[in-house]
């Protein structure tokens, strides 16, 4: 259980990183 829930935030982590990074990137250029 511990293992897959670690597993699923990271996941959201990451989506939420890269939701983050386009407007970022869509800004620079």
């Amino acid at each position: 259980m511990s293992g897959a829930t670690k597993a699923i935030c990271a996941v959201r982590l990451n989506g939420l990183a890269s939701a983050a990074r386009l407007p970022l990137i869509l800004t620079l250029f």
